[in-house]
C-alpha cells in the first residue's frame, strides 16, 4: 500500500483528458422566441459565468447538438435544477469587488443579451442572477415582466477607503410599499441588507411574504459523511540525532466525519470538502548510547484530533460514478502520553524527553471514486509534516492511507 504523491497526480492527469470532451446531457427543455417548447437533453455543466450558449439535442442519439444562445431563446431549464431566461438590455459595466474598483463612481452601461439564471422563484416577484468576468449582477422580475438590475457600487474615495453606494435598498423599498409588507421592522431589515445572494433571496421571501423554502432554486447544496482511512503512517526522526534513519511504522486507523459543500448540488464537479478526524500512533525508538553494551530507548503515544478543509474537483462526473482528486490543510491538536526516554535494566525514566508540538499542520492529497453518490473509496497521502523542530534535528509523520466514506443524500 505504498502510494506515493506521484502516483496519485498520474491518476488525476489521465483522469483530466477524460474530462474534457465528457458531455452530460440532462433532461431539459428550451423556450423558442416564438413561445414553443422543445423537450430535449441540455449539456448541463458547472457554470461558474453565465453560460453564452448551451447545447440541445431533441433525442439521446442525435449526433451533432444544436447550439443555442441568448439570442435565440426565451429561456431554458434543466428540468429540476437550473432555469435560465433571456434578457436582452442594459447591464452595469463597473466593477464593484474589492480590490478591482474605481476611483470614482461609476455607473455606465453596455447593451446585450445575456442568460439569467433564476435562483429564487416568488409568488409575486423572482430573483435572478448574471456572473461574468467583470462582475455579479443581480436583477429582480415581477411576474412576466422584463428583468430589472439591481444596482449596486462600489468605489475608492480619495482617502482611499471603500465607499458603498446601494440604491438596490430603494429598489427593495419600493417593492415592499407596493406589495404592502406587514413584516415587522422591515425598513430596517432592508437598511441592513448586503448585496449578496443569501441576503437578497431573504428580502424577496420577506417581499413576497412566503416562507416556502422549497421556493429557494439556488444551487448550493452539501452532505453528511462518515468514514475510516486504514493508516500506515512512518514516524521518523530527520538530521542530527542518535535515533535517525529509524523509521518506525504503525497501522492504526483514523475515523472522521465531514461535510462537503457543493457549488453545484446537481453536477457536483467541485466541492469543499470539511472534516474532523481522529487517530493515533505509538512509535518506539532505539539506540546504542556510549556504551555500546547499553541500548537507550524513546517512545511516546500521539492522540490526535485534525480540523480541515479540503478541495476535491471531479475529473470524470458522470452520475452514479465519479473519478476525484483533492488536496487541503488540516490543523492537527496533539496529545503526548508516555513521552519517555530510558535505559534497559534502570528504573530511572525521563519524562518529556523532547518537546512535541500540540499544534502541527499537514497537507493531504487524496484521489480515488465515488459510487452511486454514496460511497467514496480512495487513497490519500500526507507529506511529512513535522511536530518537534529543534535546531538539529526534527521528528515527522509521513502517512499513506485507503479509506471508505459513506455519503448521506444531498440537500
Amino acid at each position: 500500500m505504498k502510494l506515493r504523491l506521484w502516483t496519485l497526480l498520474t491518476i488525476a492527469v489521465a483522469f483530466s483528458f477524460t474530462a474534457v470532451a465528457q458531455s452530460n446531457y440532462q433532461n431539459g427543455y428550451v423556450i423558442k422566441l416564438n413561445g414553443d417548447t422543445v423537450k430535449g437533453f441540455i449539456n448541463y455543466k458547472e457554470w461558474g459565468n453565465s453560460p453564452r450558449s448551451i447545447d440541445f439535442k431533441t433525442t439521446e442519439t442525435q449526433t451533432k447538438p444544436d447550439r443555442f444562445t441568448p439570442g435565440m431563446l426565451q429561456g431554458f431549464e434543466v428540468i429540476n435544477k437550473e432555469k435560465y431566461v433571456a434578457y436582452t438590455g442594459k447591464l452595469s459595466a463597473d466593477k464593484n469587488t474589492f480590490p478591482d474598483l474605481p476611483s470614482q463612481l461609476d455607473t455606465t452601461t453596455i447593451q446585450d443579451t445575456v442568460f439569467l439564471h433564476l435562483i429564487y422563484n416568488g409568488s409575486k416577484v423572482s430573483l435572478l442572477k448574471q456572473q461574468d468576468d467583470t462582475k455579479l449582477r443581480m436583477f429582480y422580475q415581477e411576474g412576466n415582466e422584463k428583468p430589472v438590475e439591481l444596482k449596486f457600487y462600489q468605489y475608492l474615495t480619495e482617502e482611499n477607503k471603500v465607499y458603498p453606494y446601494e440604491p438596490f435598498k430603494r429598489q427593495l423599498f419600493a417593492l415592499a410599499n407596493k406589495y404592502q409588507v406587514n413584516e415587522n421592522k422591515i425598513d430596517d431589515l432592508i437598511s441592513n441588507a448586503s448585496f449578496k445572494e443569501s441576503s437578497l433571496i431573504e428580502m424577496m421571501k420577506l417581499i413576497n411574504q412566503d416562507k416556502n423554502k422549497k421556493k429557494d432554486v439556488g444551487t448550493y447544496g452539501g452532505r453528511l459523511f462518515a468514514g475510516i482511512t486504514f493508516n500506515r503512517t512512518v514516524t521518523q526522526f530527520d538530521g542530527y540525532n542518535k535515533f535517525a534513519d529509524q523509521p518506525f511504522t504503525s497501522y492504526i486507523p483514523r475515523i472522521s466525519v465531514g461535510y462537503d459543500l457543493f457549488t453545484n448540488k446537481y453536477t457536483q464537479r467541485l466541492y469543499f470538502k470539511s472534516e474532523l478526524s481522529f487517530t493515533s500512533v505509538s512509535p518506539s525508538f532505539g539506540a546504542e548510547s556510549y556504551y555500546p553494551t547499553t541500548v537507550s530507548t524513546y517512545r511516546f503515544t500521539q492522540l490526535t484530533a485534525s480540523l480541515g478543509m479540503s478541495v476535491i474537483y471531479n475529473f470524470y462526473n458522470a452520475n452514479r460514478f465519479k473519478v476525484f482528486f483533492g488536496a487541503g490543510v488540516f490543523i492537527n491538536g496533539s496529545k503526548y502520553t508516555k513521552n519517555e526516554f530510558s535505559y534497559p535494566n534502570d528504573p530511572r525514566v525521563t519524562n518529556d524527553y523532547y518537546k512535541l508540538e500540540n499544534i502541527w499542520a499537514t497537507f493531504p492529497v487524496q484521489a480515488g471514486v465515488t459510487i452511486n453518490k454514496r460511497v467514496d473509496v480512495f487513497a490519500m497521502y500526507i507529506t511529512p509534516s513535522s511536530y518537534a523542530n529543534y535546531v538539529s534535528f526534527s521528528v515527522s509523520n509521513r502517512v499513506y492511507g485507503a479509506g471508505l466514506r459513506y455519503l448521506l443524500g444531498t440537500r
